[in-house]
């Protein structure tokens, strides 16, 4: 996506969804924490069900801003910040419910209209609680809105499931949780104190298609969180450790959620950062190849999570869709599959006076041939690629025996011998000719005939 969109007034709905956060708020510093949760699980809102809007999310933002600009916080401190007397945590402490299903309640029993906020969660959010803040998150669903409904993909209005907004973070902080009351001697007692997750995240792709996968940042370097690793077996990370790229790729819960959404046979949307979506193309342009190599690094072993607790859930269901190599290898594939796209997509944009300069079209058809497996679309951008090159820059060009080299192996590798042999013998030629015996162009050109034949 290279679609930036302008900021939106606020709209009615905007101010509906602050009225109903101030009143919820003004609830929980009334309302002292109750024993269990008001309603049991069997009678919550299905988590399918608690989406929120883009209106919900701009009051949402509105409103924190309003808190001491919190819209700018991260959203673990959002979540349940120390000292944050507006976090999701403290507004939900009387309920014991998600922040969507208590917005609910108020919005029921003071006759707030609420069907434009709250509804069917059609696209699945995943993001790292450390790596966005509640502004960066409007902003990315709002601009993979805008791509869906040009698309003709989007209904209004559009619901997105977030997961600090649409799980009790009371339940899954531990809030409810009593010594007495074990797994073993008291198993329903035991669940009515804790989230039910396998019912949260089936039930939220249940009725998504789409997975918002939030990758910000796109390059970079930043300083990884103190935080376990996913495999209890390996040792906590070093500090200081700079992780780069997306945050979403290094987090457990994300790779888990990218591996499974793709199971069930969800769309992925890389949904990138506003200041990623404005270098885009650039950074396609001139540093395809460093962006690919940052998607090939991703690694569910050296995955994190916030709480160690974490991996009870997640390894389980980790294992259950084939372990850690599979979600590994599910996460790259999808992710070399957008990248190739956009590779693609970009290719198509290139001016035709820019096309013998740049570096894309070869980046792109190599990642298509080396890392998906897809010779044919390798093929057309090598071919353009070569036509290009002896046009613009005539037969014996560097730039345009880098193509016959790619060309001529791409055709080895199809199996088509004849032709394959036909470019690295020109290529070779031309080699020996304009670089001599020696350089080392030409002992290339030699070891890719030898190959061949």
């Amino acid at each position: 996506s290279v679609h930036v969109q302008e900021q939106k007034p606020s709209t009615q709905a905007d101010a509906r969804m602050a009225r109903l956060l101030d009143a919820l708020a003004a609830d929980a510093a009334a309302t002292p924490t109750p024993a269990l949760p008001i309603v049991p699980h069997a009678q919550r809102l299905p988590s399918g069900e608690r989406g929120v809007s883009l209106d919900a999310l701009r009051g949402l933002c509105d409103w924190l801003k309003r808190k001491g600009d919190k819209h700018l916080a991260p959203m673990g401190y959002i979540c349940r910040g120390e000292g944050f007397d507006h976090s999701v945590c403290k507004l939900t402490a009387h309920t014991g419910l998600s922040l969507v299903e208590s917005l609910r309640r108020v919005a029921e029993r003071e006759g707030v209209p609420h069907a434009d906020l709250f509804g069917r969660g059609r696209n699945f959010f995943s993001y790292s609680w450390d790596g966005s803040t509640p502004a960066a998150l409007c902003e990315a669903i709002e601009s993979a809105l805008a791509d869906k409904a040009a698309e003709g993909g989007a209904a209004a209005p559009e619901f997105t499931w977030i997961d600090i907004l649409t799980a009790s973070q009371n339940l899954l902080g531990g809030v409810y949780r009593d010594p007495a009351v074990t797994r073993e001697a008291d198993p329903e007692g035991h669940a009515a104190r804790e989230e039910d997750v396998n019912g949260m995240i089936a039930g939220a792709l249940e009725a998504a298609s789409e997975l918002f996968f939030f990758a910000a940042p796109l390059l970079g370097a930043w300083d990884a969180p103190a935080h376990a690793m996913l495999v209890a077996e390996r040792a906590r990370p070093p500090q200081p450790w700079r992780r780069r790229g997306p945050y979403p790729m290094t987090r457990g819960w994300c790779l888990y959620e990218l591996a499974k959404a793709l199971e069930v046979g969800l769309r992925l949307r890389v949904v990138l950062s506003a200041a990623d979506r404005a270098g885009f193309e650039e950074m396609l342009v001139w540093n395809f190849e460093e962006i690919a190599k940052v998607l090939g690094e991703v690694d569910a072993r050296t995955a994190q999570v916030t709480n160690a607790d974490d991996r009870r859930y997640i390894l389980p269901q980790i294992e259950a869709i084939g372990g850690l190599g599979a979600a590994t290898a599910t996460a790259q594939a999808a992710l070399r599959r957008w990248l190739a796209d956009a590779g693609k997509a970009a290719v198509a944009r290139l001016p035709a006076a820019e096309w013998a300069a740049s570096a894309l079209p070869n980046a792109v058809g190599l990642l298509l041939k080396n890392q998906m497996g897809d010779l044919e679309g390798a093929e057309a951008l090598f071919r353009e690629d070569l036509r290009v090159g002896r046009e613009v820059y005539g037969d014996r060009h560097q730039s345009t025996l880098t193509s016959m080299a790619n060309l001529g192996n791409l055709l080895k590798a199809m199996g088509d011998l004849v032709a394959a042999e036909a470019l690295l013998r020109e290529a070779l030629e031309v080699a020996w000719e304009v670089r001599g015996d020696r350089h080392l162009e030409t002992l290339i050109s030699i070891g890719n005939l030898v190959d061949l034949l």
